[in-house]
C-alpha cells in the first residue's frame, strides 16, 4: 500500500465531502434566510428575558401542535415587526419586549429599503445594546454620579418585567460598586440567556442539515465507499481530483459559492468520479436509482447494502461540517507536501 496514494484518496474523499458539506450549509442559510429563523430565535430569547411566552405550543396532536406553534411564531413576529417600525422611547418607564424593540437602539438595526421602512427584525442584538436600552428604562438621564442606592430607588419605581428587575436589585446589592458594573452584570446575563438561545438555533439547522444533505447524496448519488475505491483503484482519477481540490477556493456571497460548487461538480464528474444516477437507474423502479442494477442484471444483497451503506456515510459525513473537512484537508495537503523532492543528481557519487 503505497502512502503517496492513500493521502490522495484522503485528499479526495475529504475534499467531496467538503463540497457537500459546504452545499448542505448554504442551503440551510438560505433556508433560515427565507424564514426568518435568526430572527424568530432571537424573539425567543428576548421572552425568556422579559419573562413572556415564547410561542411554543405543547399538545396531544404533535402535527396540530407544530402548526399551531409555527402559526403563533408568525403571529409574534409580526406584532414585533410593528414595534421595530415604529421607533420610540417609552415615557413611562415602562419595560416589556415590545417597548426594547421599539427603542431606537434596536429599531436602527434592523434591515431596512430606501425611505427607511423596516423590512424585517434584526437577527442579532449585541449585549451592550441590551444593557444600554434597560438602563434607560431605569435611568434615562445619568449623570454620572448616580448612586446604587438612588438606582435601586429608580428600580422600584419602573415598570420592570421580574426577570429584569431581579438581575438588577441583585447586581447592585453584591459585587456591583457602580453603574458599570450593573451594566456588565446585565450583559452578562443577557450573554448567558442567549448562549441557550443559540444552541437551539444550532440543533434547528443540525435537523435540516440532516435533510439538506439526504436530499443532495441521492440525488448526486454520492456513495462514499464507491468514490474512495474510484480514487485508490484509478490513479488517473485520483490525480485530477487532487489537481482540482489544490485549485478550488469556494468563497464569497452565496451566488459566488453556488457557482464555484456547480462548477467544481462539473470538474470532478470530467475528472472521472462516479455521480449521478447510477447504472440501469429507471423512474419506474425507483430502487434502482439508489442501488443500480449493472448490464439490467440483479443487484446482489451485498452490493445493495454496501451502496446503502456509502450513501448513509456519505450524508454523515455532509453533516460534520465544512469547517471539518476543510482542516482536514488542509492536514492532508500538509502532510503529502513535507519533505523536499530530491532533485536530478541528489545523492549520487562526485
Amino acid at each position: 500500500m503505497q502512502l503517496g496514494a492513500v493521502l490522495d484518496t484522503v485528499i479526495g474523499i475529504a475534499f467531496v465531502f467538503f463540497l457537500l458539506a459546504l452545499a448542505s450549509a448554504a442551503v440551510a442559510e438560505w433556508l433560515a434566510t427565507v424564514f426568518k429563523k435568526r430572527a424568530k430565535y432571537l424573539l425567543r430569547g428576548l421572552a425568556d428575558i422579559f419573562g413572556e411566552q415564547s410561542g411554543s405550543v405543547d399538545g396531544a396532536d404533535r402535527l396540530e401542535a407544530c402548526a399551531q406553534s409555527v402559526r403563533t411564531e408568525r403571529g409574534l413576529y409580526q406584532q414585533a415587526m410593528r414595534s421595530v417600525a415604529n421607533p420610540t422611547r417609552s415615557t413611562d418607564r415602562r419595560l416589556d419586549r415590545s417597548t426594547f424593540l421599539a427603542h431606537p437602539l434596536v429599531a436602527i438595526q434592523a434591515p431596512t429599503v430606501a425611505g427607511g421602512r423596516a423590512t424585517r427584525l434584526p437577527s442579532y442584538i449585541s449585549a451592550r445594546t441590551f444593557a444600554s436600552v434597560v438602563l434607560d428604562a431605569v435611568v434615562p438621564d445619568p449623570d454620572g454620579t448616580t448612586s446604587l442606592t438612588t438606582l435601586r430607588e429608580r428600580i422600584a419605581a419602573a415598570r420592570l418585567p421580574a426577570p429584569v428587575e431581579g438581575v438588577l436589585l441583585t447586581a447592585t446589592r453584591t459585587a456591583a460598586t457602580s453603574l458599570d458594573d450593573v451594566r456588565t452584570e446585565l450583559e452578562h446575563w443577557y450573554d448567558a440567556t442567549m448562549e441557550g438561545v443559540s444552541g437551539s438555533y444550532k440543533r434547528w439547522v443540525k435537523r435540516w442539515l440532516v435533510v439538506i444533505a439526504t436530499v443532495l447524496v441521492l440525488s448526486l448519488h454520492v456513495d462514499a465507499l464507491h468514490v474512495a475505491r474510484t480514487l485508490y483503484t484509478d490513479p488517473a482519477v485520483r490525480a485530477a481530483a487532487v489537481t482540482v481540490a489544490e485549485g478550488t477556493r469556494c468563497e464569497g456571497d452565496r451566488a459566488a459559492i453556488e457557482s464555484c460548487l456547480d462548477d467544481t461538480r462539473a470538474a470532478l464528474e470530467s475528472a472521472g468520479l462516479p455521480f449521478g444516477p447510477p447504472q440501469g437507474c429507471s423512474w419506474r423502479e425507483p430502487g434502482t436509482c439508489l442501488v443500480g442494477r449493472p448490464d439490467g442484471g440483479a443487484v446482489s444483497a451485498g452490493s445493495a447494502v454496501l451502496t446503502l451503506l456509502g450513501l448513509a456515510l456519505s450524508v454523515l459525513a455532509a453533516t460534520f461540517g465544512a469547517p471539518f473537512w476543510f482542516q482536514l484537508l488542509t492536514r492532508a495537503a500538509n502532510l503529502r507536501n513535507t519533505g523536499r523532492r530530491p532533485e536530478p543528481g541528489d545523492g549520487a557519487a562526485a
